[in-house]
């Protein structure tokens, strides 16, 4: 329950944000406590070394959308729960409107669920929340030079989630599911197979360009240059890795060696 609960209450308090402005601070430190608790039942669920799956609605797995835990997903909640108590330190004596904090809140609730995601369906349309959040945030302040900015990454995380798309309507067709551990299953007799190759190489060209990996990095510069301290922060200490986190649970269904080395 709490690998559900970790991102659930973010986006319920991105609501809440906004319904009480007034009270924005109160509300997201609040959250970081019920973060931290969940984090602490989280450990002792996974003290016995098995992994916590939960598949949301009652589904049977491969339908419904499937989110797990294991240690290196603990270690994940941890950063973000030490990077997010950072920011919201820093910013606590900030003037900020309460959309600034909805964002926040639903940034922190769309990483958890990268954190847990097992299902390529379900990343694509997190990483789709994640960069709207991170584009409208970079533009906070609506100076002129950050709009461009801005933009700029929407557009090429845009394109990048496009061809990640792609790749994952490829490997659907050929195989029926989306759920990567029932991928990693229907591969096993045919790892090296070329729609296996050229699925795999879209969607780590995908992931790259969303996270600014070299030399996919254009749009890095200008939106970090541009945002506050506090976003630039979040985008280089979550964003980004994000991506890297993505390519990691890839590897437990595909062999990702060969497409890395063609695309450098």
């Amino acid at each position: 329950m709490m690998v559900a609960l970790l991102p659930l209450v973010h986006f319920g308090f991105a609501a809440l944000s906004l319904a009480w402005g007034r009270v924005t601070r109160e509300l997201i430190l609040l959250s970081l406590v019920f973060d931290a608790v969940l984090v602490g039942l989280l450990s002792a669920g996974l003290s016995q070394g098995k992994p916590l799956v939960i598949v949301l609605g009652g589904w049977e797995k491969g339908i419904g959308i499937e989110l797990a835990a294991d240690r290196f997903s603990l270690g994940l909640t941890i950063l973000v729960l030490l990077l997010g108590g950072a920011v919201v330190a820093y910013l606590w004596h900030k003037r900020l409107r309460p959309y600034f904090f909805m964002l926040l809140h639903l940034l922190l609730g769309s990483v958890y669920t990268l954190v847990f995601a097992r299902d390529l369906f379900n990343i694509y349309v997190t990483l789709e929340l994640l960069t709207l959040v991170s584009f409208l945030l970079v533009g906070y302040e609506r100076k002129p030079y950050q709009i461009w900015a801005s933009l700029k990454y929407l557009l090429l995380a845009s394109l990048g989630l496009g061809i990640y798309l792609l790749g994952v309507a490829i490997i659907y067709y050929h195989t029926g599911t989306l759920n990567l551990g029932l991928v990693a299953a229907r591969l096993v007799d045919q790892p090296n197979a070329p729609w296996v190759l050229l699925a795999s190489s879209l969607l780590v060209t995908g992931v790259a360009v969303k996270s600014g990996i070299f030399i996919f990095s254009l749009w890095l510069p200008a939106a970090h240059s541009s945002a506050t301290p506090a976003v630039s922060a979040l985008l280089s200490g979550l964003v980004i890795k994000m991506g890297v986190v993505v390519l990691f649970r890839l590897t437990s269904a595909f062999s990702l060696s060969l497409p890395l080395l063609v695309l450098g």
